[in-house]
């Protein structure tokens, strides 16, 4: 069916046959009120039945305060490395934490790190490797039990995930660049008791 329109007139084939009606006819030949009605009874139903459904599925905006499942003691060993990690709770909008590694009864390295609002409020996670300057990296993805912070103009690492698993353990990876390739490195530790 063509249509072609000039002022309040419609013209249209239909089966071969040249038609013309004005647009009121037109309209109300083809939309009658009891159709305009029926649809809109029909998308009233639709919202009203998909719209509980919807706001269940919307995701809840994860806070800093979220991160409290970071909170704790946590250490374990690898290559002969006693590794020991603790994080505040995330009171007052912000989590502190420090690292500590130990080989041969030495302290070879430690870390200083805060998870705090940051640029525009974005939670963002400053460390300070060493106790040097703080670096910060922006939380790009964040859930009740993995976070994952991004600074994609540091050197390395360019990415810091913590995530915990169902065993309870806490597990830490960092990755980016290095020598033209991707590489990364992953600890995973136990909650240790309180001293």
């Amino acid at each position: 069916m063509a249509r072609q329109r000039e002022g309040n007139v419609v013209d249209y084939r239909e089966n071969g046959i040249f038609r013309r009606r004005s647009r009121r006819s037109f309209f109300h030949s083809n939309f009658s009120s009891t159709s305009c009605l029926t649809a809109v009874a029909t998308l009233t139903t639709l919202l009203v039945w998909l719209a509980p459904i919807a706001l269940a599925t919307s995701p809840r905006i994860v806070t800093i305060e979220d991160l409290g499942w970071l909170a704790g003691r946590w250490g374990g060993e690898k290559n002969g490395i006693a590794m020991e990690e603790h994080w505040t709770d995330a009171a007052g909008g912000g989590l502190v934490g420090m690292h500590k590694d130990v080989k041969a009864g030495k302290m070879v390295s430690f870390e200083f790190f805060r998870i705090a609002p940051g640029a525009e409020g974005r939670a963002t996670y400053f460390t300070q490797p060493g106790g040097m300057p703080a670096i910060p990296f922006v939380a790009v993805e964040m859930t009740t039990s993995r976070v994952v912070f991004e600074n994609k103009e540091h050197d390395f690492p360019q990415r810091i995930l913590y995530w915990k698993t169902e065993d309870g353990r806490l597990h830490a990876k960092i990755e980016g660049p290095m020598n033209g390739e991707t590489v990364s490195e992953e600890w995973s530790w136990a909650r240790l008791s309180s001293r």
